[in-house]
């Protein structure tokens, strides 16, 4: 949901009152998460906008999604990808 509009940038907020800021570009990718379209679906889709490497797409793609994953934005239809970071993560503290 939409709160506001600050300039080129979007104050969002999830059903449980967490918001975040998104750029016009983070938005876009946000919106396209309909559970239709897959991750490649959306970098290719942002790669025909701005005309960009692939490989600075979909790292940038990823870290929207990760954030907006980590602030409850984003439930995952099948299998959560950054389970396996997670887990790699944690066990390096162990």
């Amino acid at each position: 949901i939409i709160i506001d509009t600050l300039g080129q940038e979007y104050l969002l907020q999830n059903s449980i009152n967490i918001s975040m800021y998104a750029n016009e570009t983070a938005y876009n990718i946000l919106e396209m998460c309909d559970g239709k379209n897959s991750i490649e679906d959306i970098i290719n889709a942002v790669i025909k906008q701005f005309n960009v490497a692939k490989e600075e797409v979909k790292k940038d793609v990823l870290k929207i999604l990760l954030i907006a994953w980590q602030k409850q934005f984003l439930k995952w239809k099948g299998e959560n990808i950054f389970s396996s970071l997670y887990q790699n993560v944690f066990m390096l503290f162990i």
